[in-house]
């Protein structure tokens, strides 16, 4: 379709618009701002950079594409990263969180990051600005960061990107110490469990540094290696009288809800549904045997019985059973 005159009235428009945010001078001393620390004037014209992506984002992608960086459009599958987005803002309200303006060192061809041991981040331009959103309501935040560059053109987006901040309703903080607590207790599957949803809440923007982030690493690695060493598939489970053998473990966090999955062997026919669902519950009775702690906090516990191994492409018979366990 070839561009009409109204198309290009309203680009100039919006070009017009991005030149005159970027008319403002910046500091000569290089540096980070953040949050309250950013100065007046300069944080309302870097939050209507903002406004206006959001906009763009939803209502019009090729008003979107006049505020995105060279670099960004040359990625592919950028519609379906605005319709993601959109659908996220359309399910809780996104707020602001936290934002960083940056004044680079150096000049244009020869730039180096400003100082910050909070930040991690290539310097793309003299002057940047880090905004980071979160849904105002979802116990499972994801946030949204976005980094912009002051360029000869005027400001431009040239990263958007979604991590997880919290799970569960924890930050990567609280969940590593909640691990801490579990390996402490002897709850070894309870403590990994944790510990890799801090790593998930860890990244959750590329561009911020955990601060604990090496102690998160180095306490996943330890308690991994341990169970590695102390868990040998397929495991039979004690105290159950048929034998039936875990191969594997796994969980899923969601909005609300964490799940445990326990899938094992069984010598029973599984046409023999009441055979079964007896073993399944002395199985339920004798988890902890196994996996010391896994019976405890809020969770559900889905159990698969099946007569072999899941075969990638091929559908195998199971039978699946459920537990909510609150305490």
């Amino acid at each position: 379709m070839r561009p009409t005159i109204l198309n290009y009235i309203k680009a100039s428009l919006l070009v017009t618009a991005i030149f005159f945010i970027g008319c403002d001078t910046a500091p000569s001393t290089p540096g980070v701002w953040k949050d309250k620390d950013i100065p007046a004037g300069k944080a309302e014209k870097l939050h209507q950079l903002n406004t206006d992506l959001f906009k763009a984002i939803k209502t019009d992608i090729d008003d979107a594409e006049l505020l995105l960086s060279k670099e960004y459009l040359e990625q592919k599958n950028i519609k379906v990263q605005f319709d993601h987005i959109n659908k996220l803002r359309k399910d809780d309200e996104y707020v602001l969180f936290k934002d960083y303006y940056i004044v680079n060192k150096g000049d244009a061809d020869n730039l180096k990051a400003a100082d910050s041991i909070e930040l991690a981040y290539k310097p793309l331009a003299k002057e940047m600005y880090i905004a980071c959103f979160i849904p105002k309501n979802k116990l499972d935040k994801t946030m949204l960061t976005i980094v912009y560059g002051k360029y000869d053109i005027g400001w431009k987006a040239n990263s958007i990107v979604l991590g997880y901040y919290t799970q569960q309703g924890k930050t990567s903080t609280e969940l590593y110490e909640l691990a801490k607590k579990d390996y402490a207790q002897g709850y070894l599957v309870n403590a990994i469990n944790n510990i890799i949803m801090a790593q998930n809440c860890m990244s959750g923007s590329a561009y911020i540094r955990a601060a604990n982030r090496y102690d998160i690493v180095d306490f996943a690695k330890k308690v991994m290696d341990e169970a590695n060493s102390k868990f040998s598939y397929p495991l039979t489970i004690s105290g159950v009288k048929t034998n039936p053998q875990i191969f594997t473990i796994s969980s899923n966090s969601k909005e609300g809800e964490f799940t445990q999955y326990i899938y094992y062997l069984t010598k029973l026919k599984l046409t023999d549904t009441a055979a079964v669902r007896k073993e399944n519950d002395e199985v339920k009775r004798h988890i902890a045997d196994t996996f010391s702690g896994i019976d405890k906090g809020k969770k559900t516990m889905y159990y698969s019985a099946m007569n072999q191994k899941p075969i990638v492409g091929k559908s195998i018979d199971h039978l699946d059973f459920e537990e909510k366990i609150n305490n």
